[in-house]
């Protein structure tokens, strides 16, 4: 769901901006910042190339965490505890974590690929398939 919202950010924020012109100059102001960031990670390929690799530490953050919310409810069941209530919390801690963290990682990966594509473009490479 997360992943979902990370890629779906930009057509929430463009239909908000239709509706008010708060929402329009903030979107533009992002716009405006978004842009920058992909020229200036398109104009230096470490800069691109450690963008990347920030966005795959965060899918495996993603993953770990994911895991992790998958497993304690098992472990709630099967293994005997006295205080239940704490890993509970703590799955439910742990369950918005995992959603924060996919919405961020993705919105990174978003930009990391625009960029990437706008590398390629102006060093005439052949574009990822």
């Amino acid at each position: 769901m997360s992943i979902v919202a990370g890629f779906l950010k930009d057509r929430l924020d463009q239909w908000l901006s239709s509706l008010s012109v708060k929402f329009r100059a903030a979107r533009a102001k992002k716009s405006s910042e978004r842009e920058h960031l992909i020229e200036s990670l398109a104009s230096n390929a470490s800069s691109l190339t450690l963008a990347y690799l920030d966005c795959v530490m965060g899918f495996l953050i993603l993953v770990i965490s994911l895991m992790l919310f998958l497993v304690l409810p098992i472990s709630i069941v099967l293994i005997p505890h006295e205080n239940k209530s704490l890993l509970i919390i703590l799955t439910n801690v742990i369950g918005i974590l995992t959603i924060l963290i996919g919405y961020i990682v993705t919105s990174k990966f978003n930009v990391t690929l625009d960029a990437y594509r706008l590398y390629c473009k102006k060093n005439q490479l052949s574009k990822l398939r």
